[in-house]
C-alpha cells in the first residue's frame, strides 16, 4: 500500500490549516479526463499554475510619445518572435513619472508575455528600508508556485532557481524604484525569453556596462504636455484661467508629473482664486523645506515648493493626519490604522483619506488601502519632525502598534482555540481595534497587512516598545502556524527573542522559540527546529506554565513524526497525553490522542489506533472545538480499516472527513483527505475513482506549495496506472514522486517511492535504473526500523532473489 504523510506540520494535530486560497477545495482543481491518462511531469509543474498578474493599476499619461515609440521598438510586434533585448533601463528625476510610463506600457504589451507579469516595489528611495533581494526573490518564486519549503534560504540559491524556472518562459518583470544594482542584479533571468524593467533615480551604470541594459532616461514632460495636463484636470472647474498663468504654473512644477497633478488639485479646490494669485502663493512657498535628495537641484526645489504649497492649503485635522501618516511603520495603511495614528474619530478619518487622496498627496489602491509616494512620504515625515514634539510621535507610534497588536489578537481569536491568548495590556477607553465576524475576514485581514505587521515589529523593537516587539510574534503564531513561512516571519521572532530577553520576560522568550521553532520545522530545518522547541519547554516548565510546555513538548513529537522517527513520536505524544490527564487539560490530551492514533496506524497496530482514535474523537466532542479536529482521528480510523481489509468502511471515514473540509472550504484538508480515499478506493477496486482522487490530491498540494503530499499523490496514481495496465504512465508518475522528494531531507518518504518505481520498472528495459531505485531505497531505509520500512527491504531483498 503507498503510503501518506502522516502528521500536519502546525503545531497541533487539530489547529486549523489554510492556504493561499479561498473558496471551496473543489473549485481549485478541476478533473481532467483520465481515460486518456494523467500527463505528470516534474519540468512541467508550473504550467497548472495560475500565470502570475501582478502590474499594479494602469493610469492614463500625457504625452510621452516618443518614449513609448522607443519602448515598443525594444521588443518585436510579432508575439511568436524572439525578445532581443533582456532588460530596459529608466532612469530619471523624483515625481518624472518613470513608474507610470513603465506601468502604462506594460499594461499594453502584456498579451505578449503570455507566462505573467511580475512586478515589486524596492522601495529604493523611500523612508523605510529598501527591499533586499532575497526578499524580492522569495516572492516571485511564491508567485511562480514554488513551494516555502524548498526555496533555498541565501540569495544565489534563490537567483539560481529563479532562473530556472524562467530559462523556458516568457515573463515581463519589473523592478521598480531600484537604488542599486546590487537590488536587481540578482533578479536577472539568464538566457531566456524574458524583458525585465527597472526603474531608478540613478543611472545604475552597471546595468548598462555589464549587464546590457538599454537604457532611457525620462526628462521632463513638454511645455504642450505640461500644460494639457493642468487643463485636463482642471477643465471642468476652472474654464477661464489665463494660458500665461497655467504656463507658469508648468513652469514652477518643473514639469514634473506628480508635481503637476497635486498643482492642478490644488487649483480645482480653489475654483473663484485668479489662477495668477494661486501660482504667487506656489512661488513664496519654494523655501519652507530642505531640498530633497536627488540629480537635479532645481527640480527637486519646484516638487517641494508644490509639497509645501498644498500641505499649508490643507484644514488643520487633515494636515495633522497626513504628518503623523509619514511615521506609520508600514507601506500602506487603512483607515483604522490612520485612526489609531491620530487619535481620531473613524469616520472623520475616512472623509481626511479621502481629501489627501483627492488632493493626490496619497494614492488609494484597491481594498480602501492608502499608500504615498516615497518624496510625499518624505515630506510627511519632515514635517512630522518639524512640527510635532518627540513626545507626540512617541505616543502616535505607540498608539497604532497597539491598534496592531490587539487587531492581531482579534484575528487569532477567531482562527484558532488551540493556544491559550497572550495576555495583554487593557486598552483606553475608546480605543477601537478590527473586529472579524469570521475566520475569512481575519485570515484576509492578516495577508493584507503581513508586511505591515513585519514592519510593525521590526519598528517596536527600534523605538523602545520591546513588549509590543515580543508579544506581537507571539499572538500571530496562532495564525501563521497554518501558513507557509516567509522571509519576515524569522524576522519577526528574531527581534521578539531579543526583545523579550530585554524585558527580562521568559514567557515572551518562550513563545518566541516556539514561533521560531514552528518556522524552522516548516522549511524543514529540523534539527533547529527541534533546538528551540526544547529550549521554549524548558522556560515554560521553569515558569510553571504547564499547558504552554505541553504544547512545545507537541511540536517536538511533530517534528519526530514528520521524520518517520515513529517511536520517538509515540513516547513524546505519550508524555503529552499523561501530562495533560494530570493537569486535567482537555484540549492537548485530545490532540495527543489524534496524534498518537496517528503514529499507531504508522506502527501497523490497528487496534491500538482505533482505540486512540475514538477516544479523540469522543474528547473534541465533548469539548464542542472546531469540526476539522475531528480529521485526523478520522483518517487513523480510515487506514487501519483499510489494514484490517475493510475499505468500504475507509471509505467512509474518508467521506466523513471529506464532509468537514467541504464545510470549512478547507482544501489543505480536502488534498490530504483525497491521499487516504484514493488508497481505500483502489483496495476496493475502484481504480476510475482512485486515478480521480490522486489527480486532484495532487493538483491542489502542488498549488498549495507541498510537494511531499503531491509526490505521495504521484505514487498513488502510478500504482493504479499500474493496475490498469498502462505501465508507460505508472513509471512517468512514479518518476515524477522521485524528483519531488530527491531535493528534500524526507529520506522514508523517498525510500517508499523509489520502491515503488523499481515495481513498476522490473522489466528487461528498465533493468538499469531499476537496480539503482533498489539499491538506493535499501541505502535510505538503513536507519528506519518501523513495520513498514521493514517490509519495504523485506519485498526488495525477495525481488533480488527472483
Amino acid at each position: 500500500m503507498t503510503e501518506v504523510p502522516v502528521g500536519r506540520s502546525s503545531s497541533s494535530s487539530s489547529g486549523d490549516t489554510y492556504s493561499r486560497f479561498t473558496g471551496t477545495a473543489s473549485g481549485i482543481v478541476q478533473a481532467r479526463d483520465v481515460n486518456g491518462g494523467i500527463h505528470f511531469h516534474v519540468e512541467n509543474r508550473l504550467d497548472s499554475w495560475p500565470a502570475p498578474r501582478q502590474l499594479p493599476q494602469d493610469t492614463d499619461i500625457i504625452g510621452r510619445s516618443v518614449e513609448l515609440d522607443w519602448l515598443n521598438g525594444v521588443i518585436p510586434a510579432s508575439t511568436g518572435s524572439d525578445i532581443g533585448t533582456r532588460a530596459v533601463l529608466i532612469t530619471g528625476t523624483a515625481g518624472v513619472g518613470k513608474t507610470s510610463l513603465v506601468v502604462h506600457w506594460a499594461h499594453q504589451v502584456q498579451e505578449r508575455f503570455n507566462d505573467g507579469q511580475l512586478y515589486a516595489n524596492l522601495h529604493g528611495y523611500g523612508s523605510r528600508d529598501a527591499v533586499g533581494p532575497a526578499e524580492t526573490l522569495e516572492r516571485f518564486l511564491r508567485a511562480l508556485a514554488v513551494p516555502a519549503d524548498v526555496i533555498p534560504g541565501d540569495v544565489e540559491g534563490r537567483s539560481a532557481l529563479y532562473r530556472s524556472l524562467l530559462a523556458e518562459r516568457r515573463l515581463l518583470v519589473v523592478l521598480d524604484n531600484a537604488a542599486t544594482t546590487g537590488q536587481v542584479r540578482p533578479l536577472f533571468p539568464g538566457a531566456s525569453d524574458c524583458l525585465i524593467l527597472v526603474t531608478s533615480r540613478g543611472r545604475l551604470a552597471g546595468l548598462t556596462a555589464r549587464d546590457g541594459a538599454r537604457r532611457l532616461d525620462l526628462g521632463t514632460l513638454a511645455q504642450e504636455d505640461a500644460v494639457r495636463l493642468i487643463r485636463n484636470t482642471t477643465e471642468n472647474y476652472r474654464r477661464l484661467d489665463d494660458i500665461g498663468d497655467v504656463e507658469e504654473l508648468a513652469r514652477l512644477c518643473a514639469r514634473l508629473p506628480l508635481a503637476l497633478r497635486i498643482a492642478a488639485e490644488r487649483a480645482v479646490t480653489r475654483p473663484l482664486l485668479r489662477l495668477g494669485e494661486l501660482v504667487d502663493e506656489l512661488r513664496d512657498s519654494a523655501s519652507l523645506w530642505d531640498v530633497l535628495s536627488g540629480d537635479d537641484g532645481e527640480e527637486d526645489d519646484s516638487v517641494s515648493a508644490v509639497f509645501a504649497w498644498s500641505y499649508r492649503a490643507l484644514p488643520a485635522r487633515a494636515a495633522r493626519l497626513f504628518r503623523l501618516l509619514g511615521i506609520h511603520p508600514g507601506q500602506d495603511f487603512t483607515a483604522g490604522a490612520a485612526a489609531a495614528l491620530s487619535g481620531e474619530p473613524l469616520a472623520l478619518v475616512r472623509r481626511l483619506l479621502d481629501l489627501l487622496a483627492g488632493a493626490h498627496l496619497l494614492e488609494e489602491g484597491t481594498e480602501q488601502r492608502y499608500r504615498f509616494h516615497d518624496l510625499l512620504r518624505a515630506y510627511a515625515c519632515d514635517r512630522a519632525r518639524a512640527e510635532e514634539s518627540p513626545a507626540v510621535r512617541h505616543d502616535a507610534l505607540g498608539a497604532v502598534l497597539r491598534w496592531y497588536l490587539h487587531s492581531a489578537a482579534a484575528a487569532v481569536s477567531v482562527v484558532q482555540n488551540v493556544h491559550a491568548p497572550v495576555p495583554l495590556e487593557q486598552c483606553d477607553e475608546g480605543f477601537a481595534a478590527m473586529e472579524f465576524a469570521s475566520r475569512e475576514d481575519a485570515i484576509v485581514w492578516y495577508l493584507a497587512e503581513r508586511d505591515n505587521l513585519v514592519s510593525a515589529v521590526t519598528t517596536a523593537g527600534g523605538h523602545g516598545f520591546d513588549m509590543i516587539a515580543w508579544q506581537l510574534p507571539a499572538v500571530l503564531h496562532g495564525i501563521q502556524e497554518d501558513r507557509e513561512p516567509f522571509e519576515g516571519w524569522f524576522t519577526m521572532a528574531t527581534v521578539a527573542l531579543k526583545a523579550a530577553a530585554r524585558c527580562g520576560d521568559h514567557a515572551g522568550e518562550a513563545l518566541a522559540h516556539a514561533t521560531l521553532g514552528t518556522a524552522c520545522s516548516k522549511t524543514r530545518r529540523y534539527q533547529e527546529a527541534m533546538d528551540h522547541h526544547l529550549l521554549a519547554a524548558q522556560l515554560w516548565s521553569t515558569a510553571g506554565e504547564s499547558s504552554q510546555r505541553l504544547r512545545s513538548v507537541n511540536s517536538i513529537g511533530l517534528i519526530y513524526l514528520n521524520r518517520w522517527q515513529l517511536s520517538a513520536a509515540r513516547d513524546t505524544f505519550e508524555q503529552v497525553r499523561s501530562g495533560a490527564h494530570d493537569t486535567d487539560d482537555g484540549i492537548w490530551e485530545a490532540i495527543a490522542l489524534a496524534n498518537l492514533a496517528t503514529v499507531h496506524a504508522a506502527l501497523e497496530e490497528p487496534h491500538r489506533a482505533i482505540d486512540y482514535a475514538c477516544r479523540a474523537l469522543e474528547a473534541h466532542q465533548t469539548l464542542g472545538r472546531d469540526p476539522s479536529a475531528r480529521v485526523d482521528p478520522l483518517l487513523a480510523l480510515s487506514r487501519t480499516a483499510l489494514a484490517l481489509g475493510h475499505p468500504t468502511e475507509a471509505i467512509a471515514h474518508c467521506n466523513e472527513a471529506l464532509g468537514i473540509a467541504a464545510e470549512l472550504s478547507n482544501p489543505v484538508l480536502h488534498g490530504g483527505i483525497l491521499l487516504d480515499l484514493g488508497h481505500a478506493q483502489r483496495a476496493s477496486g475502484l481504480l476510475d475513482d482512485a486515478l480521480m482522487s490522486y489527480e486532484k490530491a495532487c493538483g491542489l498540494h502542488h498549488a498549495m506549495g507541498d510537494p511531499v503530499r503531491e509526490a505521495h499523490g504521484y505514487s498513488g496514481a502510478g500504482a493504479v496506472l499500474r493496475d490498469l495496465g498502462r505501465p508507460t504512465e505508472a513509471v512517468l508518475a512514479h518518476r515524477s514522486a522521485v524528483e519531488l522528494l530527491r531535493p528534500l531531507d524526507q529520506p522514508r518518504h523517498l525510500a517508499t517511492a523509489l520502491e515503488t518505481l523499481a515495481s513498476t520498472l522490473d522489466m528487461p528495459e528498465g533493468t538499469a535504473e531499476c537496480h539503482a531505485a533498489k539499491h538506493e531505497a535499501l541505502s535510505l531505509l538503513a536507519e528506519f526500523h518501523d513495520p513498514g520500512a521493514i517490509a519495504i527491504r523485506e519485498r526488495l531483498a525477495a525481488a533480488s532473489q527472483e
